[in-house]
């Protein structure tokens, strides 16, 4: 028997049949089954396939050896439930392949890497850049390596960087159109970029990102605070290391005002940056900086969703699911015949 990636199988085409899949096994759970004896729970993985899949009547030693981060083969039987397909593992055996290799990684990381550090550079003179350059330099690894989501959006390694740059590039440009069309002195670009490139900040707290599955789990700390209040707290932090906004010897009244300001405006923009408050943001966007990087952020993750949709559709059809309590459609016309 052939044993093929779960990435290049169709499961849904392979309903009521037997597959041989190559996976990561990830979120790994023991739980009793009702009849008595346990089961076995976990995740799937292999690039943008996640599929949950159990493994009953496990015994100890299948317990011991079938753990979260590591590669297996296994025969996987597929069965329709409800509007998602059922698998249930039946044999399996640890095979030696790195489990990096079945982690997705995030297109466009090296334009990422250009547009933020151009962006960064372009902010450069500026009342935000020590700021804002302190908290991506400090967090860097963990900046350019995590997810931006665990299920909405980017939710893969290097997500997050990506979605930043996308947020970045597109805020610079509706920044700089609406500049010609008002005069420059209607948009704050440093503002608007210093914003846009920590907008998302606090989810290096929020979110735990195994790096060798690629699982993406709310943290700890998201239990009591959401990305938008860390990152706030981290730009106060960093402001309060640095004396930002804080009275001192030698600084004129003029200069700790415009500190200030400055500091309010940005975690303005952290703030607001969802759109609205029934979508996480204690405060609407209020100045014409914070409206551009809120609807730049909104731009990002659902292209992100119409792109990762489309391409699991064929031409002439639709896909309708709910999410965050709404139903969801799209459409992919018939002439985008690069389906699938």
């Amino acid at each position: 028997m052939e044993y093929t990636h779960l990435s290049q199988i169709n499961i849904k085409e392979n309903l009521n049949s037997r597959i041989y899949g190559v996976f990561v096994a990830d979120e790994v759970e023991v739980r009793p089954q009702k009849n008595g004896g346990n089961y076995i729970n976990l995740t799937m993985r292999d690039k943008d396939v996640k599929i949950n899949a159990k493994k009953f009547g496990a015994s100890e030693e299948d317990a011991q050896t079938l753990v979260s981060g590591k590669v297996y083969c296994a025969a996987i039987d597929v069965k329709p439930y409800k509007d998602e397909p059922s698998c249930v593992i039946y044999n399996f055996e640890e095979i030696d392949e790195d489990p990096r290799d079945f982690v997705n990684v995030a297109d466009g990381m090296e334009h990422a890497y250009q547009i933020i550090s151009k962006s960064l550079e372009s902010i450069k003179g500026s009342i935000y850049y020590s700021i804002v350059a302190h908290l991506l330099i400090d967090n860097w690894s963990k900046f350019t390596q995590w997810t931006a989501a665990n299920s909405m959006h980017h939710d893969m390694i290097g997500g997050l960087f990506v979605h930043t740059a996308e947020v970045v590039e597109q805020s610079e440009v509706m920044g700089k159109y609406w500049q010609e069309r008002y005069g420059e002195s209607f948009i704050n670009m440093p503002l608007l970029i210093a914003g846009a490139l920590i907008h998302d900040i606090g989810k290096l707290k929020e979110l735990d990102v195994n790096l060798t599955t690629g699982s993406t789990q709310y943290s700890t700390q998201a239990s009591l605070e959401t990305h938008i209040s860390i990152g706030i707290s981290m730009i106060d932090i960093e402001a309060y290391k640095q004396g930002f906004g804080l009275a001192a010897d030698g600084k004129s009244d003029e200069q700790l005002k415009s500190e200030v300001e400055a500091l309010s405006l940005l975690r303005h923009l952290v703030l607001s940056h969802h759109g609205k408050k029934e979508f996480g943001s204690p405060i609407s966007p209020n100045t014409p900086e914070a409206y551009i990087l809120s609807q730049a952020d909104l731009m990002s993750a659902e292209m992100y969703r119409f792109n990762k949709t489309l391409n699991q559709m064929d031409a002439g059809t639709s896909n309708a699911v709910w999410l965050s309590g709404n139903m969801v459609n799209t459409y992919k016309d018939s002439g985008k015949m690069n389906s699938k």
